[in-house]
């Protein structure tokens, strides 16, 4: 599971750079930590594992920004 989160960080990480045009401090400045309080979030990990069942097709977004939104994980300030 390690890999394949290392590889979900990258696309995440890519996403802001060429999909918002943000730099690569901004991204370590802004995101990095709080990515990482994120993916070990206690409500989290089990999202995350989902991904590597074997019928799974998605993870359940809505579970995330609603685990994000009552921890309140991803904003700054």
């Amino acid at each position: 599971m390690g890999e394949a989160l290392q590889q979900f960080l990258k696309i995440v990480e890519d996403e802001l750079e060429f999909g918002c045009y943000l730099s690569g401090a901004e991204i370590r400045d802004n995101y990095q930590l709080p990515m990482g309080k994120f993916i070990r979030h206690q409500e989290v990990k089990p999202l995350l594992g989902t991904a590597f069942a074997k019928d799974c097709r998605r993870i359940d977004s809505k579970q995330f920004w609603r685990v994000q939104g009552s921890a309140r994980i991803l904003r700054s300030g």
